[in-house]
């Protein structure tokens, strides 16, 4: 078990056949967001594609298996993207829903800005005359001086998949809301049965008729 923000290592004397498996609770989402900060302070590839986790975990899940910082957080990644977007057409530059091949060569299809290194799983800037350079949205200068006419953005959700994604994170904040309402009652209720059952029981009856004439 490697705890958040704690450095690890291994080593090996000799042949061997390892395998590693990554998994994390909701709490870790805050700490693997500071990671990327972090990573692209340094202008380092993350190891682990935060966005790509956000969304799977979003669409795959049930609304109650999805916590509330998870939810909050995909949010606002949709509020993000709706904005990009925004101000895409503003300077009537293109947007794609589709990735292109050209894009990228690497097996794992990941596109990383080339200025912070950054996995761009849900959206990306790149330029027609620039094969197999890419930028997140912050650093589209990092291009250079490219015509604006060249320029698309990459979106790998379409509207319909944003309204998607809301009403899901909608759902889950909904049910843990209801869940939060159902375990402050509850204390109530269980006091309630209580007195129910100690005022029903054999022996309370026997003290109440004991004390009528």
């Amino acid at each position: 078990v490697t705890f958040q923000r704690a450095y690890h290592s291994g080593f090996s004397t000799g042949f061997n056949v390892a395998e590693a498996v990554n998994f994390a609770t909701s709490s870790w989402i805050p700490y693997g967001i500071k990671s990327l900060e972090r990573y692209r302070s340094l202008r380092r590839e993350s190891v682990i594609d935060v966005e790509k986790t956000l969304l799977v975990a979003t669409l795959y899940s049930e609304a109650e298996a999805i916590s509330e910082t998870h939810a909050r957080l995909m949010l606002l990644l949709i509020r993000w993207i709706r904005a990009v977007e925004h101000v895409t057409r503003a300077h009537n530059i293109k947007i794609s829903s589709s990735r292109h091949d050209k894009d990228t060569d690497r097996e794992d299809g990941r596109v990383l800005c080339c200025y912070c290194q950054h996995a761009n799983h849900l959206c990306y800037i790149a330029s027609s005359t620039l094969p197999h350079l890419q930028a997140c949205p912050e650093h589209v200068a990092a291009l250079g001086e490219v015509d604006v006419k060249s320029l698309y953005l990459v979106t790998r959700l379409s509207t319909k998949d944003l309204t998607r994604l809301t009403a899901i994170c909608n759902a889950a904040l909904a049910w843990h809301t209801a869940a939060t309402h159902r375990i402050v009652i509850a204390p109530a209720l269980v006091s309630l049965s209580t007195v129910v059952a100690q005022a029903t029981a054999p022996s309370a009856r026997r003290k109440v008729g004991a004390s009528c004439p």
